[in-house]
Formats: structure tokens, sequence, C-alpha cells
């Protein structure tokens, strides 16, 4: 099985934003709505034949408020925060298909009537 997780984030001025200009609304207000949003992917493939069995996928997404000088390191917490919540339902997905599968294997060993 092979996966791949990615995540992206941005921010975009709230009403709180008209205090920027000030270094107190700069610093403390929280004028930056943070969105972010987190993807896995996971493929299952028998690399000896190239037989693909199935693959998943899984989202994650937030948000949060910061402050303008500090919307870089919110975006880089959230993207981490999303990013780890794709996995962790990537986990369920993959669990989902494997289930499957075991359906389906052991429908072939049943013998034909």
């Amino acid at each position: 099985m092979s996966y791949e997780v990615d995540g992206t984030a941005n921010s975009k001025n709230n009403p709180l934003s008209l205090a920027d200009w000030t270094l107190i609304g700069a610093f403390v207000l929280p004028s930056q709505d943070v969105k972010a949003q987190g993807l896995a992917q996971a493929i299952l493939i028998d690399v000896r034949n190239g037989y693909h069995y199935g693959t998943v996928q899984a989202t994650a997404d937030d948000k949060t408020v910061a402050a303008r000088f500090a919307n870089q390191e919110a975006e880089r917490d959230l993207t981490k925060r999303v990013e780890t919540q794709a996995v962790r339902n990537l986990a369920h997905e993959t669990r989902v298909l494997v289930r499957q599968l075991k359906v389906r294997l052991a429908a072939l060993d049943k013998p034909i009537k």
C-alpha cells in the first residue's frame, strides 16, 4: 500500500482587520480567518503482478482565527492538524476497503454449485 498526504491553508481578512493599522490590532486582535484542508489518498496494489485492489481517500477541514502577524504560524499548525486528521480518516477508509476485500476473497473460496 502506498499513500500520500497533502494539506493547504489560506487566510483572509475579517472585519477586525480594520484594526491592523495599529500595533495592538496587528499583533493581538484575531483579524484573519484561517481555513485549511487536508487530503490523504492510498492505493493497494500487488507489486508482483500489478493487480490493483483498490483506492481510498479521505479529507479533513478546519478553521480558526489569528492575529495578522501570527497567521502564517496558524496556517502551518492548522495544516498539520488537518493532515493528521485526514490520515486518521484514511485509516478508517482503509479498514473498510480491507473488510470488502475479505468478503470478496471469502466468496472466491466457496465451491460453485
